[in-house]
């Protein structure tokens, strides 16, 4: 069951889509699927990518899709635990785990992770960024707060194992067309109405108890166990 952001912004991919008259369906794959896909298909976009600087020049940028979806740092140990962390990171003594050629990897070195200390993953196998940390391969993860949730589903886990070190904001998530996309469908595309589409919504999770989180506490998606 898709949540009402979800909805809204496949709302306002259909409606810009149907303004283009073009045809199309929406495939979901892993990230590095992805790339392959756009590589070799002059008639593929990319639904819902984060517009960074890094990757301004390497696509056409359609229409934003949905509103700054905020990345987060996670570790199991509580962060009053760890006076240095920062500095620690910066030495090269933390390391982190993201998914190979995505955003987080690129966050991760701005936020003064060495190179070195990122392990890049692929993006095939579900949640093993989350299993990384949890068998303390790495000491962090950077994730959207709501892919997470949906893995500590998966994973049947408590969500106050995990810690919120940081949060990141990003620009919005978009429509867009990699730079090898046919240019008849690229001047259609470009020459959308996009008066009055949907409007656009912040992805919000709900914690255990209904209220929404904006993202300045510690993880909470409604997984925690009563009792514990």
């Amino acid at each position: 069951m898709k949540d009402d952001v979800t909805v809204a912004s496949f709302d306002r991919l259909a409606v810009f889509m149907r303004r283009s008259g073009l045809r199309y369906e929406v495939n979901f794959v892993p990230w590095a699927r992805v790339l392959r896909k756009i590589s070799e298909n002059d008639h593929a976009l990319v639904f819902q990518i984060v517009r960074t600087s890094q990757r301004e020049d390497d696509y056409h940028w359609l229409v934003p899709i949905l509103d700054s979806n905020p990345l987060h740092l996670y570790g199991l140990e509580s962060p009053d635990k760890n006076p240095d962390v920062w500095r620690e990171i910066r030495e090269g003594k933390r390391s982190a785990a993201c998914h190979r050629d995505s955003v987080h990897c690129t966050v991760l070195e701005e936020m003064g992770f060495p190179p070195y200390t990122i392990l890049r993953i692929s993006s095939e196998q579900p949640a093993l960024t989350e299993q990384l940390l949890l068998r303390k391969r790495v000491d962090f993860i950077l994730r959207f707060k709501e892919s997470l949730c949906n893995n500590l589903i998966l994973l049947n886990l408590d969500a106050r194992l995990f810690h919120l070190y940081k949060t990141i904001e990003q620009k919005p998530d978009y429509l867009a067309a990699p730079k090898n996309i046919n240019p008849d469908i690229l001047k259609i595309l470009q020459q959308v109405d996009m008066s009055d589409l949907p409007p656009l919504k912040f992805r919000q999770v709900l914690t255990s108890n209904g209220s929404k989180d904006s993202g300045d506490d510690d993880l909470t998606c409604g997984l925690e166990r009563v009792g514990d």
